[in-house]
């Protein structure tokens, strides 16, 4: 996300430059907007930066420990969580699910977020 909100605001100050050329913007007016769009530029990518180096101290989970994380939730998950919680938290992974059926067989595909 940090990556496209740093992206628009490049594609920004190009589209800026180009008024300026165009003749549409005063030169005066020009300068000033364009420090105040660098400067939230400079912001972003400090920003996306710090996001970064905290992602790389995260070591990711091996299959063992993903499995045994799936076993306590589906422990917790009738007694711990009520019914509209399990939906708002399905709802937030479940990009999409779909079957199909072939008589009594059903077959699931789940697409998660």
């Amino acid at each position: 996300m940090k990556e496209r909100e740093l992206e628009s605001l490049r594609d920004g100050v190009n589209r800026f430059k180009d008024l300026f050329v165009m003749g549409d913007v005063t030169k005066a007016e020009y300068k000033t907007r364009l420090e105040r769009l660098k400067n939230l530029v400079v912001r972003k990518e400090n920003e996306y930066e710090q996001l970064k180096e905290s992602l790389d101290g995260c070591s990711p989970l091996t299959h063992a420990e993903r499995l045994q994380l799936i076993d306590k939730l589906k422990a917790s998950w009738k007694t711990a969580i009520d019914v509209q919680e399990r939906n708002r938290l399905m709802k937030l992974i479940t990009l999409r699910i779909e079957y199909t059926r072939n008589g009594d067989e059903v077959d699931i595909k789940v697409k998660f977020r």
